[in-house]
């Protein structure tokens, strides 16, 4: 009986030991560590690693492209568009570029978290819209281990934030890596305040 108890006690002083380094320490040592680090660094390599995973498990869904097929000034009918193309095709369009300096470090892990991404939003029938565009991060979010506190506070910086940013300053952000890394030191600064 000792043993089992004792067992159980290691178990959970390992685990709480695990999810302290994976989001308090590692997330402390990402902003301390942020102007030197190279931009092929992921801020989470795990998170990397899950999201390579659920795109090969996917993969036949989607198809790339490289000239951007969405109309700002039609937004309703982007993404009824996009519906569409799924209902009849089974296969969902991506767009590749503008994929480097970001969270993820590797420009094709961009492109499997915009898979990702468009997957949730043409699945659920999530609109391009704010309230869209959160419905689709906390679903995205919900994926992801409950003790990954990291990654989450990433997908909702790279949905929400920078839709937050794009509502205030009506330009997308220059360098999203930067923004990541501000937002997670004070977000308010980091939407309110225009990249140059």
């Amino acid at each position: 009986m000792k043993n089992i108890f004792l067992k159980e006690c290691i178990d959970s002083l390992s685990n709480d030991i695990d999810f302290a380094i994976n989001n308090k320490h590692h997330r402390e040592e990402l902003l301390a560590t942020f102007p030197k680090l190279k931009s092929s660094v992921p801020f989470s390599p795990r998170l990397n690693r899950w999201l390579t995973d659920w795109y090969l498990t996917h993969n036949e869904i989607f198809y790339f492209a490289e000239d951007d097929d969405f109309d700002f000034k039609d937004i309703k009918g982007t993404f009824n568009r996009h519906l569409e193309e799924f209902r009849s095709t089974g296969r969902i369009r991506i767009w590749t570029p503008e994929s480097s300096n970001t969270v993820f470090g590797e420009d094709q892990v961009n492109v499997y978290f915009r898979c990702f991404h468009s997957y949730i939003h043409i699945v659920h029938q999530a609109p391009y819209t704010l309230i869209g565009e959160s419905t689709v991060c906390c679903i995205q979010m919900s994926y992801l281990p409950q003790d990954w506190l990291l990654e989450r506070e990433l997908f909702l910086i790279e949905i929400l934030g920078q839709n937050l940013y794009y509502a205030k300053h009506k330009i997308f952000l220059r360098n999203q890596r930067l923004f990541a890394y501000d937002f997670m030191r004070d977000p308010d600064r980091a939407i309110l305040t225009r990249q140059i």
